[in-house]
């Protein structure tokens, strides 16, 4: 089944100024929060040591309490990698010996990487770009996200979804994973907070959960709460009704990259989450 693209509502001119405003009121906020909930992890969280590491907080495989990543190696593309849940996926993808495949709209965002990716420069917009990236993988890990409320591309997480399953459909390609927040409330709930700041937000990744199911692929939803910029320590739950708190982005590229070629959850949305 091919999954055709829905353009975004049409909006005025005023109607736009008027998001903008909202929404940049909204991402100050977010902001504010998240840096808040991140310096209260690192406070409440004890980082491992060991003898490899020389004393030093460290993220080696001693920290999770289990042997390093191994399994075969896999040709992976990733949408979202330059930043957050899908940069630390990369990072430890390319670790394990994987075949990394990134489409960046700002590749120098990856310069800082001591083992590169093959970058193809490029808007998960462009159909042509996307099934370039998607020809020849393995899997597939779909890590989109807002960096800044723009009115242009509030629609990304969507549409830029639906892009990359139709292209998956096309090049035969079965397995993908997509990072998406917990559904624990219905974007409904917030069409009247905040003057509507996130139902919008809400909304796309709604539509996105749901051209994920309806795609016939091998598809799992990894569902997040708070994300932090804590450690890697691999002790977090999975599921789908579980106590849901924070959980670090090492942890959520952890979680994809050891269910890439595993069957438990496919078809699945299950929530990844600190105890």
């Amino acid at each position: 089944m091919v999954i055709p693209l829905e353009p975004p509502p049409a909006t005025t001119p005023a109607e736009q100024m008027y998001m903008n405003a909202v929404n940049q009121l909204a991402i100050f906020w977010f902001e504010l929060v998240k840096v808040v909930r991140s310096w209260v992890a690192r406070l409440c969280s004890t980082p491992h040591t060991c003898d490899t590491c020389k004393g030093h907080s460290c993220e080696c495989a001693n920290a999770r309490n289990q042997p390093p990543t191994s399994m075969a190696r896999m040709n992976v593309a990733v949408f979202g990698g330059t930043q957050g849940c899908g940069k630390e996926f990369l990072i430890q993808a390319l670790s394990a010996g994987h075949e990394v495949t990134v489409l960046a709209r700002n590749p120098a965002k990856l310069d800082d990487l001591s083992v590169k990716p093959r970058v193809i420069k490029g808007n998960v917009h462009d159909a042509s770009l996307v099934r370039q990236v998607i020809a020849g993988q393995d899997v597939v890990v779909v890590c989109l996200g807002m960096s800044r409320m723009e009115t242009d591309d509030m629609y990304v997480c969507s549409k830029g979804t639906k892009s990359i399953l139709a292209a998956m459909q096309s090049e035969g390609v079965q397995r993908v994973l997509v990072v998406t927040m917990t559904e624990n409330v219905e974007p409904r709930v917030f069409e009247r907070n905040l003057l509507g700041i996130v139902s919008t937000a809400l909304s796309d990744k709604h539509k996105q959960s749901a051209a994920v199911q309806d795609s016939g692929l091998d598809w799992t939803l990894v569902e997040v709460p708070w994300l932090t910029d804590g450690p890697l320590t691999g002790a977090y739950n999975v599921g789908k009704d579980i106590w849901v708190t924070t959980v670090s982005r090492k942890d959520v590229g952890h979680f994809i990259l050891q269910n890439l070629a595993s069957t438990e959850f496919v078809k699945s949305a299950v929530t990844v989450s600190d105890p």
